[in-house]
């Protein structure tokens, strides 16, 4: 609990400043917004997709030309936009962007779909990002420092993300080089540890005490697919 709160209160801020990203403010903003009353929050997600719609609309040229007619329910506004498939947004990709891309992050999904997607961003964005991400691992009991396998693409980590990695006790293993033998060491780790967090690539999230008992297993993910190789991995019930 010590280094939880040396963490939270002191190396991250710290990081904050010398990254000039605003990791910690966004995620004690999430923390705060969890709590919000419905109607106010229904008036928030309102209000922050109508300055979305507005600023694409204004700003990124591929929208600009749709040429769509705003509407005070931003919801029905929305309707007015097209849904991005892989395909478009690979099309029309310099049309979606403000600015220079050079000068922007891009992150890629795996292409396990047979079609590589990228996303641009801005480097506090991608951390405000980050920040969402981890407040939704926090629902599952997660703590800032706490002991995490994470799985995903490639083990070439940059030097920031290896820095961040030994800070926060990350693991960071390739999903698909796990096998029976690597998978008992991680359990075996999990036991030295008394809980593990696992985040695995394929799914939107899993933050999961990973215990003695391995009961506890909370996931949420777009789809089901991927439960037989978690339920093989974890060796328990998904």
């Amino acid at each position: 609990m010590i280094y939880n709160k040396l963490i939270e209160r002191i190396v991250l801020p710290i990081g904050d400043s010398i990254m000039n990203t605003d990791f910690m403010s966004e995620l004690r903003r999430w923390r705060h917004i969890q709590y919000i009353e419905a109607d106010e929050l229904n008036k928030l997600q309102q209000h922050n997709l109508a300055l979305l719609l507005k600023y694409a609309s204004d700003q990124i040229p591929f929208y600009k030309n749709l040429q769509t007619t705003s509407c005070e329910d931003s919801v029905i506004w929305l309707r007015s936009f097209p849904i991005m498939y892989k395909n478009l947004i690979r099309n029309y990709l310099d049309d979606l962007i403000e600015g220079d891309r050079n000068k922007l992050v891009c992150e890629k999904s795996s292409g396990s779909s047979g079609i590589q997607g990228e996303v641009y961003m801005t480097r506090k964005e991608q951390y405000d990002a980050i920040a969402a991400q981890t407040h939704l691992w926090e629902w599952s009991g997660y703590r800032l420092g706490d002991s995490m396998l994470q799985l995903g693409m490639t083990t070439n980590r940059s030097g920031i993300k290896k820095w961040k990695d030994y800070l926060l006790s990350v693991n960071y293993q390739q999903a698909f080089n796990i096998n029976a033998r690597r998978r008992q060491r991680h359990y075996n780790h999990s036991k030295e540890n008394h809980q593990l967090f696992l985040v695995d690539m394929h799914l939107v999230y899993i933050a999961t005490p990973y215990s003695q008992s391995r009961k506890a297993l909370m996931i949420y993910h777009s789809s089901p697919l991927f439960h037989g190789e978690i339920k093989c991995f974890l060796i328990t019930e998904v």
